[in-house]
């Protein structure tokens, strides 16, 4: 192989590497998120879902009065479309069976530094006894591709974990049992997205460490 190819694999590597470890900020600035609190209990979920009215005026009509702003109001005259629509992109499924949302209070709320947003509160019923739910958050994409929503989820046993949805990573699944056995092989299997930067940045040394041998050598053969 020569050094000008060699020299070619190099660049590719670590430029690649370098693409891979940029922020998801500096790919795309991304303006469209959403937050989900979830709370799994025996006989159920609760899910509160916070969304920009900005993104879902458009989508349902909220701003009745076009003021450009959502009152609670007018929000509460669209309960019946919140529901229809959380149903259609919000997907749960326990133990292979879809549940349907009920919705309970609708709340207008600042979020951080006074960011306006609908809080949806949702109540999912199990009617029996469950091991596994699996989630499909689906909300906005169509319209706003780089959409992303911050998960909090609470477990019966009271501990927590985070997960955030986009496009790429619409599923969550999730177990009653954080020991069952289908759980700790999930965990086993899930593979975090630093290690594949990790071995591309070691196949990288590696090449550039030969590189520089060869070249080496090569000088002190002439």
């Amino acid at each position: 192989m020569s050094q000008r190819i060699l020299g070619r694999i190099l660049l590719f590597t670590l430029l690649s590497a370098w693409i891979l470890l940029q922020p998801e900020t500096a790919k795309a600035h991304s303006v469209s998120f959403g937050y989900s609190h979830i709370t799994l209990r025996e006989d159920g979920i609760g899910y509160e879902l916070l969304l920009l009215p900005d993104e879902m005026s458009p989508i349902l009509n909220l701003d009745l009065d076009q003021d450009t702003t959502v009152s609670i109001e007018e929000a509460e005259q669209k309960r019946s479309d919140l529901q229809e629509f959380v149903a259609r992109w919000l997907s749960i499924k326990a133990d292979g069976a879809d549940l349907q949302p009920k919705l309970g209070s609708i709340e207008m709320i600042e979020q951080g530094a006074g960011i306006p947003m609908i809080r949806l509160i949702l109540d999912y019923n199990f009617g029996k006894k469950v091991n596994e739910l699996v989630m499909k958050y689906d909300i906005l994409f169509t319209e706003s591709p780089t959409h992303h929503n911050f998960a909090t989820i609470t477990t019966v046993d009271g501990s927590m974990k985070e997960h955030k949805f986009d496009k790429n990573n619409k599923i969550l699944k999730l177990y009653m049992n954080s020991n069952s056995p289908k759980a700790a092989v999930d965990r086993i299997i899930k593979i975090p997205a630093w290690i594949p930067l990790l071995l591309l940045l070691i196949v990288g040394a590696m090449i550039t460490f030969w590189y520089f041998l060869r070249l080496r050598i090569n000088r002190r053969n002439l």
